[in-house]
């Protein structure tokens, strides 16, 4: 086993020690909840006398995305929730690389116009309620967010909804902050270009027009993607009980590999189970609703779903607190092998699978949500708009300087380059 604090990080990125371990913490219990604030019940209660709440917490009317000053750090905060589903304030820090303590000041403000809901891991009320690193945040509804995103610039807005329709989270928020916690190690210990949550993870994004092909109809979104450097995308899906939908979601998964077999897709679902769990069996129904889905839908010769339909256990991974074991680092998991008729070990990060497609890593500088180490500011969110005009807006170089976009008008990369945290700024992330 290694320790967390024995692995080496990018510069500047809030290493994953820094954070709490949220699955070993027991954070959530088997039958526990998240308690979340939610913004209509919050207001009202306050509306009809029922509760008060502190001052900076009260619904208002404020618009807080229209300040130039705060509003890239503001949207970079929703960005992170809207990609993510839902995560931790810690969990934003190191995504969007601005302190914890400053990202709760924004929250908060969020929170009173309506834009997130926030809670908490533990059972608490409004009265007992208080501010932690490990508070959790998500985005709001749309009918809240609409006038507000209207506010933003174009860059901004697609740093924030990566031009996509705002939908609430559809996973619990165990599910989304362990899986949040497992792309942010990855980006962080395994030099991949590119990670992304549910919002960019679906079917489509995944296996046709997200990577240039003809339309996918099923509406299924794994949990997360995690790219590697040949573009070959790891849908993951985060599995915490054995439910119903399991056995769907195998099948849809491996009828999808199987009609799509250059689409340079592995699916990964990854056993999580709560730490106090009654039963020891979920990794067994798991891979039994895998091995069912890959002889329903074999797939054909040349590309075997059964070679890109796998199993790993977060508990293989990560055995102990802060601890990491060697199968990480290559994220290997077990596949059912046909020849050897048993579950055999593969290593997703080196297995042969054909059909990567790099495309999303040129656009990761629009992306506010994606890590901020990992963004590259390859693309001009201007172009298309400037395009009707014959025009476009460039660096470049006068006698009076160098002209550049204005901060409202830049990528998610670029903004947040520009600012160049300084060392103080990098130790106050860390905490």
């Amino acid at each position: 086993m290694i320790r967390f604090a024995e692995m080496t990080a990018p510069a500047g990125v809030m290493v994953p020690e820094q954070r709490s371990d949220m699955f070993w913490e027991g954070m959530w219990r088997a039958s526990a909840t998240t308690s979340w604030l939610t913004v209509p019940s919050i207001r009202k209660a306050v509306s009809a006398g029922a509760l008060r709440m502190p001052a900076d917490m009260t619904p208002s009317n404020e618009r807080p995305l229209r300040n130039a000053g705060s509003a890239q750090r503001r949207c970079a905060l929703l960005a992170a929730a809207r990609m993510w589903g839902s995560l931790t304030l810690e969990q934003a820090s190191t995504i969007t690389g601005w302190p914890v303590s400053t990202l709760t000041r924004d929250a908060k403000c969020l929170l009173r116009a309506g834009l997130i809901d926030v809670g908490a891991p533990e059972v608490t009320s409004v009265r007992g309620w208080s501010w932690k690193p490990t508070t959790l945040v998500t985005a709001g509804r749309e009918s809240d967010v609409r006038e507000h995103v209207a506010d933003l610039t174009w860059p901004m807005r697609l740093a924030v909804t990566a031009d996509r329709p705002w939908e609430k989270a559809s996973a619990s928020a165990r599910h989304n902050a362990l899986t949040t916690e497992l792309c942010l190690r990855a980006a962080t210990w395994l030099e991949v270009p590119f990670v992304a949550g549910e919002m960019l993870s679906g079917a489509d994004d995944l296996f046709g027009t997200g990577v240039g092909e003809t339309a996918v109809a099923w509406t299924k979104c794994a949990d997360a993607t995690i790219m590697r450097a040949d573009g070959v995308r790891i849908a993951v899906e985060t599995t915490a009980s054995a439910g119903p939908s399991l056995d769907r979601k195998a099948s849809g998964w491996a009828q999808l590999l199987a009609s799509r077999p250059t689409a340079g897709v592995i699916v990964l679902f990854l056993v999580a189970q709560p730490v106090d769990a009654s039963t020891t069996g979920l990794i067994r129904k798991v891979r039994r609703a895998v091995s069912e889905a890959v002889r329903t839908h074999p797939g054909p010769i040349s590309a075997p779903v059964a070679n890109r339909m796998t199993v790993a256990n977060w508990t293989d991974w990560f055995p102990q607190r802060c601890t990491l074991s060697r199968d990480i680092l290559a994220l290997r998991a077990m596949r059912w092998s046909y020849g050897a008729q048993r579950w055999t070990p593969v290593d997703l990060m080196t297995m042969q699978c054909r059909g990567g497609c790099t495309s999303a890593i040129e656009a990761s500088g629009l992306l506010a949500g994606v890590p901020w180490w990992l963004r590259r500011d390859w693309l001009d969110p201007m172009a298309p708009l400037m395009r009707s005009y014959g025009a476009s807006l460039e660096h470049a170089e006068t006698r009076f300087g160098t002209s550049d976009y204005p901060e409202l008008l830049r990528t998610a990369a670029s903004a947040f380059a520009s600012r160049r945290l300084s060392r103080s700024e990098q130790r106050a992330a860390h905490h």
